[in-house]
């Protein structure tokens, strides 16, 4: 389901789900450059904010990779139940226990 909120610096409707999905990948990047102490990640996301506020945004790699990711959780959303989705953690825990002699 999608869900528009009005933009805090402009006056446009912007979809919720892509706003979270770029916070999320904006924090990865900061973690990432905490973590690391290179500089890459900023710069990447320094020349993606100029992109995003010129208007050359439809070369972003964070604004297509926001719009896939938004278009596939609506693929999810619409075929699968949330139900079918809590299993996951528990496949994957069971692979894990698999592949270490059944040591978590």
């Amino acid at each position: 389901m999608k869900s528009y909120a009005l933009c805090p610096v402009s006056d446009k409707m912007i979809n919720e789900r892509v706003a979270r999905i770029n916070g999320v990948f904006t924090l990865a990047l900061l973690i990432v450059y905490g973590v690391t102490q290179n500089i890459i990640p900023v710069l990447f996301l320094a020349f993606d904010f100029l992109l995003r506020s010129s208007e050359y945004s439809k070369y972003s790699l964070v604004a297509i990779s926001e719009t896939n990711l938004d278009e596939a959780g609506q693929f999810l959303e619409t075929t699968l139940n949330y139900s079918e989705l809590l299993i996951i953690p528990f496949i994957l825990i069971f692979i894990l226990a698999i592949k270490n002699n059944g040591v978590v």
